[in-house]
């Protein structure tokens, strides 16, 4: 039986599973060895940082990510609540489920644009890599290093703020309206509006004409324009139904 110490090689090479080490070598074939090896030594310099940092908890924030763009009408509240229930009791270091829906709905305002990209491009994860990734342990290089990749990585645009300053410009009526209907609402009537301008440069306006947008309000004041007269038939509704004697 071999008594052969075991090397820092040993040790790294057992946190890494089979995939793990796939993925590493194609990243060095198509970025190469010293580039990989700088941006994982940069990734993970503590910078003279102490103590554990706090989890990322990626794959939660990618859920909910998925759960907003599938019902956008939904609050952030509720989602991080249904996400934290299933898995709170897994997740390690544990915390409580308080706890974990506040974390994640600051973590997912924080960096929104990251995760309603990344949902874009990438399936939502099982429920079983959530609990393979809840269970695994990490060390605080991993937790620094994925906290940096997320900071890093590209963000969309912030457009509803773009948006917002065409509306402003157009005059104060219309800036009131994509305030009404909200930043969550205008950016998901913008991805709608935007995917259609890849086949077809035209849109039908508030008159029924078809017409070129010359800016993000254009492309979507019908919707902004829906959108409120919804809004004004259903308050009209209830306060039919609210005058209604009792029978």
């Amino acid at each position: 039986m071999s008594s052969r110490l075991p090397t820092a090689r040993d040790k790294w090479h057992q946190k890494l599973d089979k995939g793990d080490i796939f993925e590493l070598l194609k990243w060095v074939e198509q970025s190469g060895l010293e580039r990989v090896a700088r941006i994982v030594a940069l990734l993970n310099d503590a910078s003279g940082e102490r103590g554990r940092p706090e989890k990322p908890d990626s794959l939660l924030l990618l859920k909910i990510a998925h759960l907003k763009q599938q019902q956008p009408n939904r609050t952030l509240h509720s989602i991080a609540l249904e996400v934290a229930g299933e898995t709170h009791r897994d997740r390690r270091p544990l915390i409580s489920k308080a706890s974990l829906v506040s974390k994640l709905e600051r973590d997912s305002k924080r960096h929104r644009h990251t995760w309603t990209r990344l949902a874009s491009r990438t399936p939502p994860p099982s429920p079983e890599e959530i609990s393979r990734d809840a269970r695994r342990p990490q060390s605080s290089n991993a937790f620094r290093a994925l906290a940096r990749i997320i900071e890093v990585m590209p963000s969309a645009i912030d457009l509803y703020d773009d948006l917002l300053a065409d509306a402003n410009k157009l005059g104060p009526d219309k800036a009131r309206l994509v305030r009404l209907v909200g930043r969550e609402q205008v950016e998901a009537m913008l991805a709608e509006a935007l995917k259609g301008q890849a086949t077809s440069s035209f849109v039908v306006g508030a008159q029924g004409a078809r017409k070129i947008p010359r800016n993000y309000f254009d492309l979507i004041e019908p919707d902004l324009l829906r959108f409120r007269k919804n809004r004004e038939q259903a308050a009209a509704q209830r306060r039919r139904v609210g005058r209604k004697p009792a029978q």
